[in-house]
């Protein structure tokens, strides 16, 4: 059996999941810095945007979940992060 079955054999689906999404929220925070160090010089100051360090949300999820929840929300940060430097470009 080659080796890549046998992993996928040992580790659940659900945390393939969780590791992709994480993945993606590393590649999407890296982005979103890129985006900001490359045209800041050619963009128009940031309003000073309050810090959300946290999911607003109140309500409990099972722990897989809330790693899930977690990433998807930096994904959207960093999405609207690099909107607003878009926005903000004036070439």
């Amino acid at each position: 059996m080659n080796e890549a079955c046998v992993k996928a054999a040992r580790e659940p689906v659900s945390h393939e999941v969780i590791s992709y999404a994480s993945r993606l929220a590393s590649i999407s925070d890296e982005l979103a810095e890129r985006v900001d160090s490359r045209l800041s010089p050619v963009a128009r100051q940031s309003c000073p945007k309050p810090e959300s360090g946290q999911i607003k949300e109140t309500r409990e999820y099972p722990p897989l979940f809330d790693e899930l929840r977690g990433n998807l929300f930096r994904i959207e940060q960093a999405l609207k992060d690099i909107s607003d430097t878009i926005d903000r470009t004036e070439l």
